[in-house]
């Protein structure tokens, strides 16, 4: 094995959760079941597809929700989400057999390697799509 390709948000470290509550605290201050499910099936596909829908399907404009994300990610700064498990486990085994550990992921760089040095977890390059690379699910970005 040479390298193993990892995604960051759900792969490695359990945004979602995070991310599903702060966007649904924007809907409503005490959010239920019912819009954590709402909020999670969209974040599934991308926060930025979330924010967008969420705008339009509930009246609220999408720099509220925007804020919200983005002070999701400053406060995982200090309080990260939690590592996936055996996320760790996994990145030792492939260095100690010699291989890399690359990140393929949609988020802006500095946010991706401030999450990845907020959870101790090293990896050796990153692949981001504002990079110029085309979002997941297209291979570009994997190619790279």
């Amino acid at each position: 094995m040479r390298a193993l390709i990892w995604d960051l948000g759900g792969t490695l470290a359990d945004t979602y959760p995070d991310v599903d509550r702060a966007l649904a605290a924007v809907l409503e201050p005490r959010p239920g079941p019912e819009l954590l499910h709402e909020v999670a099936m969209l974040t599934r596909l991308s926060s930025s597809h979330a924010i967008s829908t969420l705008a339009a399907r509930h009246g609220v404009p999408e720099r509220r929700l925007r804020s919200a994300y983005e002070q999701t990610k400053r406060d995982w700064r200090e309080n990260p989400p939690p590592v996936m498990p055996g996320a760790r486990e996994l990145l030792s085994a492939v260095r100690e057999r010699g291989g890399l550990n690359l990140v393929a992921t949609h988020r802006e760089r500095a946010s991706a390697a401030s999450l990845l040095d907020s959870l101790g977890l090293g990896v050796d390059d990153m692949v981001c799509a504002p990079d110029g690379y085309a979002r997941k699910p297209d291979p570009a970005m994997n190619r790279a």
